[in-house]
């Protein structure tokens, strides 16, 4: 009786059936059907027959449909607004998108490719200042001429940028605008074009000073030398002194005979201290009399109160000429001493407080303006 040989090649053998009869099973014939085995056990452990391992994978595939048609939802919200913030020109807009949808920064960002950083920094200023120079023809020409070596390096024809803003402005503003945010960030962007705005606020003061200093240029070549103006700054003293004391021995003295005569007298000093290069300017220009300077307005509103007061106690029509004048020099310290605590430590402050509420302002306004011409250039 024939008996199974268990060490046959089972390949070997198909292979030897097949040889003699076509419709016998082949040796290829073991390897398709491992695989359907394969793909059987596959099935049943994927849960095939599990009816409830089949409807959790069904609400699977339903759960990630409805969040993928919520992120297109979102994605569209979000072109939409992004799309009239940038044509808004308003930064505070911008910064509240990019925080109300924080994960699409980086999508834009991940869609723009880079060669390296130093190309991603370079093209994000160069997109703030064409965004800032997007203004007029003129600006936007200048420049092209100053940045026309950096466009080359990172690879823009500038021709190609010249012929985009002349075909449509508003639409060039509005691409360096994407361009820069996507280069550069919000925050970073606006921070190199607040720099840009500062650099140009800050030529415009440099030219008018050059302009100004250009005005003057006869005056400081024109100044009186150092003898002429000293001895026009003791003579300005002098002519005070003379009306002065000319008033005060007038018998018939009246108001306007004192300012006939004190008025050009005064107007004359005024000339000559103008210059500050004679020997008087040089004396009172040391820190105490500096101070005494800048403690004159006080000076001016208290003197008259402390004589009145001082007069109270001295009879000054009753006292002799050495009394007089230690009445003049006590009035005279009383009232410089008054009129320094008043500058130290009243009116000094309250000047430092107004300058720098001052020069806050007018940081406020240059913002402003700022943002206005961003707002035209859109």
């Amino acid at each position: 009786m024939a008996t199974w040989q268990q060490g046959i090649n089972s390949g070997g053998f198909l292979a030897g059936i097949g040889g003699q009869n076509s419709n016998a099973p082949k040796a290829s014939d073991v390897s398709e059907a491992l695989a359907y085995i394969r793909q059987n056990n596959e099935m049943e452990r994927s849960g095939r027959n599990n009816i409830g391992l089949q409807a959790l994978q069904g609400l699977g595939s339903v759960a990630q449909t409805s969040q993928a048609a919520k992120q297109q939802e979102a994605d569209a919200a979000f072109q939409k607004e992004y799309a009239a913030a940038i044509q808004s020109g308003d930064r505070q807009q911008v910064r509240d998108l990019m925080t109300k949808y924080p994960g699409q920064l980086e999508k834009i960002q991940s869609g723009m490719k880079w060669a390296d950083e130093d190309q991603r920094n370079s093209i994000g200023t160069l997109a703030a200042g064409a965004r800032l120079a997007a203004s007029s023809p003129e600006a936007m020409q200048s420049w092209l001429q100053n940045n026309a070596k950096e466009l080359a390096r990172v690879g823009v024809d500038p021709n190609n940028v010249a012929q985009m803003y002349q075909q449509n402005p508003s639409g060039f503003g509005e691409f360096v605008y994407h361009l820069g945010m996507a280069a550069l960030g919000p925050i970073d962007y606006f921070n190199v074009q607040d720099k840009m705005a500062g650099r140009e606020i800050d030529r415009g003061r440099l030219a008018e000073t050059i302009r100004s200093n250009q005005a003057g240029d006869f005056e400081f070549k024109s100044k009186p030398s150092y003898l002429v103006l000293s001895f026009a700054e003791i003579s300005s003293v002098v002519f005070i002194l003379m009306s002065v004391y000319m008033v005060a021995k007038s018998q018939n003295s009246n108001g306007l005979q004192y300012d006939a005569l004190f008025i050009p007298s005064m107007a004359f000093s005024i000339l000559v201290f103008s210059f500050n290069g004679g020997i008087i300017s040089k004396i009172i220009s040391n820190k105490v009399m500096i101070l005494l300077g800048d403690a004159s307005f006080s000076f001016y509103l208290v003197h008259t109160i402390v004589i009145s007061t001082l007069s109270k106690f001295f009879n000054v029509s009753g006292l002799g000429a050495i009394s007089v004048i230690k009445f003049i020099v006590m009035a005279l310290f009383a009232s410089l001493f008054i009129s320094i605590m008043m500058y130290l430590f009243f009116e000094k402050p309250i000047n430092n407080k107004l300058r720098k509420w001052w020069s806050g302002f007018k940081n406020d306004v240059s913002t402003t303006r700022v943002e206005k011409i961003e707002g035209n250039q859109l």
